[in-house]
Parts: structure tokens; sequence; C-alpha cells
């Protein structure tokens, strides 16, 4: 019985360890109108400009979308909805973001679109998450014993 209880707890270590290693990103936000209503059923498109890769979704009823399990990259996300001007946002993501693109979409025709280009902003309001992106030469050029770098890493 203490066996399998060790066994367990030592997978459960395993799983948590693993889940903290995952270098992708998360981009959601909330699709909202001129007067400040949700917009529903809102297309939402995002592109990886470096791959082309499209990956698309739809707002629920309170507006909210998410797009999980991406890549560090350059994006192009892009709202649309009938009776609404689309809207292009152009953002990067990096490893471990969790990034708000809301849009406040415009009356008008499918044919009329918006392009919004901004930078990413320095603090991240949408997790309360911390990470660094390190180069492998530093865990290298570090004077540690033998390499065992999971006292370095607080595994």
């Amino acid at each position: 019985m203490k066996q399998s209880s060790r066994i367990i707890a030592a997978f459960a270590v395993f799983v948590f360890t693993a889940w903290g290693q995952i270098g992708t990103g998360t981009i959601t936000g909330r699709i909202i109108d001129g007067t400040g209503a949700v917009v529903p059923g809102a297309a939402v498109t995002v592109v990886a400009e470096a791959t082309n890769f499209t990956f698309k979704t739809t707002s629920n009823t309170d507006g909210l979308y998410r797009v999980l399990s991406l890549s560090p990259g350059k994006y192009r996300v892009t709202m649309e909805a009938q009776g609404f001007k689309k809207t292009t946002q152009e953002i990067e993501l990096r490893t471990g973001d969790t990034l708000a693109v809301d849009a406040a979409l415009q009356v008008g025709s499918l044919t009329e679109s918006i392009e919004v280009s901004s930078a990413a902003t320095l603090l991240e309001t949408e997790t309360s998450a911390t990470g660094s992106v390190v180069a492998g030469s530093v865990l290298y050029d570090m004077p540690l014993y033998q390499r065992y770098i999971n006292s370095t890493m607080n595994i």
C-alpha cells in the first residue's frame, strides 16, 4: 500500500513538473460593439504570421473567446460579425503569455475593415503567472555540481 502511494505521488510530481514546461501562450478577449454591448457569435481568426497556420473560434454569449496552445511568435487576430466592420490586430505572443485582445466592432458592412496595430504590454493582467525564458548557455555557465539543474529551478 505504501509503495503504491509513493508511485502515485512520484507520478503526480512528474506530471505537474511537465505541465510547467509547456512553451505555449493563450490569446483571449472580449468582443463588444460601439455601445458597449457584447457581440455573441463573432468569428475570431488567429493566423500565425511565420507559418500561416489558422486557428478559428467564435465568441460565446458573453462576447468572450479564447485560443489556447499557441506557439510564441507574431499573430494576426481578425474579428468579424454580421453587420459589423471587420477588425484586425497584430500582436506578438511570448512563451507563457495570456494576452487580452479585446475589440470594439463598429457598425458597417462586411466590405469595410479596421486594422489596429499595437505593441505588447509589459504587464500581463490576464493571469498571475510569472516566468522567463533563458538561453541554454546561462545554465551551462553556472557552477553546478555535475550539471544537476533541478536544485537551480526549484523543482
